[in-house]
Parts: structure tokens; sequence; C-alpha cells
């Protein structure tokens, strides 16, 4: 009778140990098949980031102060795009793969040469991961997967999200100057005392030995226009500026140690503007052009009434007899 419990509890222990080793293996076996991030890197090393397809490319650098066009002099993205993308692309699982062969690539269009789009992550010249993005299966999806392995897999992505211009990236509002302090112009300056702006010309006192009065709804143009400048485009070519317009401006921001300079042009076509810390020129709009660049001492003075009053008629009155 001994022996026999004692074979029983030896058998026991074996089922015991023979049914927990099943259920690890079933644990492991389904921790394997749950989704797991797509592109699994140190997503804090990564500062540099290339979006392209088989015609452009956007190569994107992390600055001290946010993301950067570093093809394109450095020029400022615009806020919030690339956190955008990247969020989409953190949250991109696994899940189970439509396809796990290489021969599978060509047909999802997950190859090198076939590829709709590629995301790039480095750490500076350190490639961290790739993805590679093909085609659509459905609304709102994409079929991806990462460069060295085989799997493809379907996610939640579309190329819109993954835009490979960089008109499209940079951020339109460059140009655009807060807390203005002071504007010199051709021929004026203005300059802010206080809450008030204050005209200095170049031009003679009145007979009060005072500067002329200051038109204020001039002031406000040139400033609100400044404060809110909207770039238009990124110019890629030179245009010929031999016979434009021109004008230059100083502008002295607050905080800043050398005063922002502007340089405008004007064609036919188009407007221009250049700024002395961006090396790149861009177009602007005719309305933009007309408060900032054309305006003058006249436009920002009150213009005195002439000493002969205009009757009615349209002529001057005459001095009775």
């Amino acid at each position: 009778m001994t022996k026999m419990k004692t074979w029983l509890s030896a058998l026991l222990v074996m089922q015991l140990a023979l049914a927990i080793g099943l259920y690890w293996n079933t644990q492991n076996e389904l921790q394997k098949n749950l989704p797991q991030p797509l592109i699994d890197i140190d997503w804090q090393a990564l500062n540099h980031l290339v979006v392209g397809d088989s015609n452009h490319q956007v190569t994107l650098g992390k600055g001290s102060n946010g993301w950067l066009l570093t093809k394109q002099g450095n020029l400022p993205v615009m806020d919030g795009n690339t956190e955008t993308l990247l969020e989409k692309l953190k949250t991109l699982q696994t899940s189970w793969p439509v396809a796990s062969t290489r021969a599978s690539h060509d047909r999802f269009e997950v190859t090198e040469d076939k590829a709709n789009r590629y995301v790039a992550f480095y750490q500076d010249d350190r490639l961290l991961g790739k993805l590679i993005v093909g085609s659509s299966p459905g609304l709102h999806k994409l079929h991806v997967r990462m460069d060295g392995e085989d799997n493809v897999y379907t996610v939640p992505l579309e190329l819109v999200d993954m835009i490979t211009s960089d008109q499209s990236w940079f951020d339109k509002s460059l140009l655009a100057t807060q807390s203005l302090e002071s504007i010199q112009g051709a021929d004026y300056a203005l300059q802010k005392i206080g809450e008030q702006w204050k005209l200095h010309t170049g031009t003679p006192q009145n007979d009060s030995g005072e500067n002329p009065e200051l038109n204020s709804g001039s002031v406000a143009d040139i400033i609100y226009a400044l404060q809110g400048l909207q770039v238009r485009k990124l110019v890629t070519e030179l245009p010929d500026l031999s016979n434009s317009g021109y004008a230059q401006l100083a502008v002295k921001v607050a905080g800043e140690d050398k005063p922002l300079t502007y340089q405008f042009y004007q064609t036919k076509e188009r407007c221009y503007v250049t700024r002395s810390d961006y090396d790149a020129m861009f177009s602007i709009g005719w309305s933009d052009y007309e408060k900032i660049a054309e305006m003058d001492i006249e436009k920002l003075t009150v213009q005195q009434q002439s000493s002969e009053e205009v009757s009615p008629g349209g002529t001057a009155d005459a001095t009775q007899s």
C-alpha cells in the first residue's frame, strides 16, 4: 500500500509538472501571436526622418525648437505635422500578417522599386529602421512591411499622412513677426514707445517744429501685415528680378540683438520676399506686398489740407473784391 501511494504521488507530481509546462508553453505562444509594435525602434534616439517615394523625398531633422527641413536651409516645419505622423506610426501593430514570404512582396508593392512610400528613421546617420509602404486593400488602409523582414501587414494608414513635398511641410507663417519694437523703411522709422507708435522721418518738420501727424490706420496696416504674414510657396527657381520693384525693411523684435532685414520684390506675375535669417526666397500675396513693401512716409502721415478750400463746383473760392 505504501508503494502504491508513493507511485500515485509521483504520478500526480508528473501530471502537475506537465500541466504547468503546457500552460507556460501556451502562454508563450499566445504572447507571440499578440499584436506587437510594428516599428520597434528606439524612439527617444530618433532625430532624423526621411519620407519619400520614387520621385521625391523630404528630409526632416530635430532641432532645439522643433523639426526642420534640413535640405531646405533648416526651414521650420509646420507645428505638429511631424509629431502627428510619428504618433500614427508608433501605434501601428503587427496583428496577423497577410503574407510572410519574400515572393509576396511584389504583389503587395512593398519592394524597394514598387513602394508607394517609405519612411526611414535615423539617429544622426545611423539607420534605426525603415517602413516600406505598398498598395491599399481598402479605405484608410495600406500594406506595409519593415525593411529586412518578410511579413506584410495591413495597417490603418493613408498616403496623405506621408507627403513627400517640401511645400506641404514648411511653416507658412515662418516670416510673421510678433513683439515688434521698430520698423525702418526707406524714408521713415516707426518706433514703439510704451504702447504707442512714434514716427521719425527724414523730411522737414512742420511749422510747429513737430514731426507730421501719424496716420494710425496705415500704422495698423503694416503692423498687422507683418504679424500675420503668410508666405505662399518656397521659391525653388529664382525668377528674373532685373526689372522688379524693390523695397527693404529692417524690423526690430523684442529680445533680439539684430534687426531682421526683409527684402521685397515685385514682378508682373508675383511678389516675393526674403529675410536675413533664412537662405530662401518665398512668394507672398499682393495685399501683403502693398501693405508692407509699398508703405512710405506719405501713407504714414496725415496729409494737411491745402490753404485754399475747394468749392463744391470744383474751383477754388476766390477772394471777393
